[in-house]
């Protein structure tokens, strides 16, 4: 846990891409056989600046990994991924360790380096069902200098509640903009999907979050001075890499998704395949220009870091607050 806490801490802002997670957490028990395994990144640079080893009693086991990277709130930070995969599936009750460390094309002195030891346990993780939500709940322009755009388009999204079944923390959600036609473009964000902070606990932890809670909020940044539709895709990723049918919806729908096609194996970028475009896509396909829609909107909490927000996203604890607020300044 004070390894997970000692990542978690790293922050961007034109630094050198630094580790930030890692899934399976050390000390992390009762593991899924089938269990897929992630590493995040933050800071500047590109995923192949890193390597990721899982091994069991120095042996090393066969893998295969994707990896995929986005701008996070401007062009001065990415956040990277590194899926790791087993081609077959691990021993029970067996310890394992996953190691981090930088490759030849890390381009600053010295070097990073950590590592991660779990035990599996006995099951494998059930394939995902059902189709996530989205619902885009408010969409406006405002000056980017910040963080590095000209002008930025700002978002407030509310996932659906986790349709995984996982006990460890390890399931996500993947996010794709659309373009006019209602089809994606490459991920803008990888976020965890179970109630917040269960993810740093896993295990006991995560059994006893409530999955009744609202689900997080999420608050996403985009280049404004380039067009975007307001539409965006989400689909969720399980414990063993299965992902479900994706889910798009745009600002101003009234039923906030639709539901689109099953999803599966890598996109040529390296991350989720996104699901392409399909008749059930977009509801609105065109742009926006930053319409107010007469709402009124507070700030997002000040966070330390850097990016437009000067944080890294997680708004889920004041989202309630957050729309509360809203509701009672438009009965006013």
């Amino acid at each position: 846990m004070l390894l997970f806490s000692l990542l978690s801490s790293a922050s961007g802002c034109e630094e050198p891409l630094e580790i930030r997670s890692i899934y399976p957490n050390e000390g992390t028990e009762d593991v899924p056989l089938n269990a897929r395994m992630l590493v995040s990144f933050i800071g500047m640079g590109a995923a192949d600046e890193y390597r990721v080893l899982l091994t069991q009693d120095d042996v090393q086991i066969e893998t295969t990994q994707t990896s995929w990277c986005y701008e996070h709130e401007g062009p001065g930070e990415v956040h990277c991924w590194i899926r790791v995969v087993v081609k077959e599936e691990l021993e029970a009750s067996t310890r394992y360790r996953l190691s981090v460390t930088t490759t030849d094309k890390w381009p600053h002195s010295g070097m990073r380096s950590t590592q991660s030891t779990f035990t599996t346990g006995t099951d494998t993780v059930a394939p995902v069902e059902g189709t996530p939500g989205l619902v885009v709940l408010d969409a406006w322009m405002e000056k980017g200098e910040e963080c590095g755009y000209d002008v930025a388009r700002r978002y407030w999204l509310a996932p659906s509640l986790q349709l995984a079944d996982d006990d460890t923390g390890a399931a996500v959600f993947h996010l794709f903009s659309l373009d006019e036609d209602g089809a994606p473009g490459d991920i803008i964000h990888t976020i965890f999907s179970g109630p917040p902070g269960a993810k740093k606990g896993g295990g006991e932890a995560r059994r006893k979050a409530d999955k009744q809670q609202e689900s997080p909020g999420l608050k996403q940044y985009l280049d404004g001075s380039t067009l975007q539709t307001d539409c965006f895709r989400i689909l969720e990723e399980d414990g063993a890499g299965n992902l479900t049918p994706h889910a798009d919806a745009c600002f101003g729908d009234s039923g906030g998704t639709d539901s689109g096609g099953s999803d599966s194996g890598g996109s040529d970028s390296g991350g989720p395949d996104s699901g392409g475009s399909d008749s059930g896509g977009s509801d609105s396909g065109t742009g926006s220009t930053g319409s107010d829609s007469g709402v009124v909107r507070d700030d997002p909490p000040v966070e330390d870091g850097c990016g437009c927000s000067g944080g890294q996203g997680w708004i889920g604890l004041l989202l309630p607050l957050f729309l509360l607020r809203r509701r009672s300044r438009g009965a006013a």
